[in-house]
């Protein structure tokens, strides 16, 4: 049961990263596995394999919710997005108390505070940069390096709990280019149009490669501050929290108002509320299960 949790865990995490205005980070943390991953990518160059094989599920749960993200949520999103977004809305709301009761295990001096409330406006602001005219990707050097350069640029948002690089992305203008690039990469492996998935690769790797570069290079930053300041990091990661609803609501487009479309809404949002409790649930019965697995066989 547990490795069936640490993949839904990684699902929605991945699904999280490709959406706009949700933070994969943010989602990292309702499900408590923020300090695991950032270990795991810190330690990554040093220890492939045994981070491999530590987050070899979560990492499956990530792959399988990047590509559901890309091929069928964003289609979704932009023809109907309240569903998704109320569901995703649910997530978050119902796991702040979940943030608030890790950083109360953290020792948090009153100063702190101050960092809740930078967190919490940094985020209010963000959706303000407003959307940039769409980009067209050419295979140039210029591109090659550009792309390099944003990706590195973006990959703190990744990791970084309530800041969107989707919204980022829309705000450079290359949010739908890239997403449509990455589509149609997926979409001519599995039809094996070779000539096409190549072309869609070449375009889109450099920015890929940049993610990777900039997510090895930030997790050194953030497992610093958990380990020398996890009380103040904390209080920071629960404002970015708290905040992250806004960016998602605001980013919601109005359509006409249909009552099966917001009663399925409704309910995809109660799900969501529910879901961390559940799966922090679920996940504390198997450490306890396992616990008294291993006492058993000590006994003995």
């Amino acid at each position: 049961m547990s490795r069936t949790v640490e993949v839904i865990k990684g699902f929605f995490i991945g699904i999280a990263n490709i959406m706009p205005s949700v933070s994969g980070g943010t989602l990292a943390v309702i499900l408590k596995v923020y300090d695991k991953l950032i270990n795991g990518v810190n330690d990554l160059l040093n220890s492939p394999f045994k981070v491999i094989r530590t987050l070899f599920f979560y990492i499956v749960g990530v792959f399988i919710g990047v590509i559901v993200a890309i091929v069928l949520i964003d289609h979704l999103y932009q023809t109907n997005p309240l569903p998704i977004t109320f569901l995703f809305l649910g997530f978050i709301i119902g796991g702040i108390p979940l943030v608030y009761k890790e950083a109360k295990k953290a020792k948090i001096k009153s100063s702190d505070y101050l960092f809740f409330i930078i967190a919490f406006t940094m985020v209010i602001i963000l959706p303000f940069l407003g959307s940039g005219n769409e980009k067209v990707i050419t295979f140039s050097v210029f591109n090659v390096f550009f792309l390099f350069f944003l990706g590195a640029m973006l990959a703190p948002t990744v990791l970084i709990p309530g800041v969107s690089g989707s919204v980022l992305l829309m705000s450079f203008g290359y949010y739908e280019t890239l997403m449509s690039l990455f589509s149609t990469f997926l979409r001519s492996l599995v039809s094996l149009d070779f000539k096409n998935a190549t072309e869609a690769f070449l375009l889109s790797a450099p920015f890929a490669f940049g993610i990777i570069f900039g997510v090895l290079a930030t997790s050194r930053v953030i497992k610093y501050l958990l380990t020398h300041a996890r009380g103040t990091t904390y209080i920071f990661i629960l404002g970015l929290t708290v905040a992250a609803p806004f960016p998602i609501l605001y980013h919601l487009e109005t359509f006409a108002f249909m009552p099966l479309i917001w009663v399925f809404s409704l309910m995809l949002f109660v799900l969501g509320f529910y879901m961390p409790n559940y799966l922090e649930k679920l996940n504390n019965h198997q450490e306890i299960k396992n616990f008294d697995s291993n006492l058993v066989l000590k006994n003995k």
